[in-house]
């Protein structure tokens, strides 16, 4: 059985930001083929407006190659990649995120889905603002 990560994200307003998770077997340690699967992720807060509110959605399917954006797979090596740019995190739906949260949920080809990771996702307000 597999057992959720719990990782905690803390983006910089205005900034890049881009993690790599690591999709591995429980017992060996290898990574688990993530071919042909399809990847989702959602934050989601009770400061967004109204209660568990979507901030922010990334998608991507394996079989047809199509990210909404943000979100890649690495097939056998069992990476999963999100990047959120620069222009997103500047968006006024992050104030106060202070208690969103997120999780990554991976499909198999059969038809399986599991929660990957999950945590807390924290956007730092920026003191320095760009033009």
């Amino acid at each position: 059985m597999m057992t959720t990560q719990t990782v905690h994200i803390t983006v910089d307003e205005g900034c890049d930001f881009s993690n790599t998770f690591y999709y591995t077997d429980p017992t060996t340690n290898l990574p688990i083929d993530i071919t042909n699967y399809t990847a989702k992720m959602m934050v989601r807060g009770p400061d967004f407006g109204s209660q568990e509110a979507l901030a922010y959605n990334l998608s991507y399917n394996s079989a047809t190659s199509t990210s909404t954006s943000g979100i890649t797979l690495g097939g056998t090596a069992g990476t999963v990649v999100i990047a959120i740019p620069a222009a997103d995190s500047l968006s006024g739906v992050w104030y106060n995120s202070a208690m969103a949260t997120y999780d990554i949920l991976l499909t198999s080809p059969a038809g399986v889905t599991t929660k990957f990771v999950k945590g807390f996702f924290t956007v730092i307000p920026s003191t320095t603002k760009l033009p």
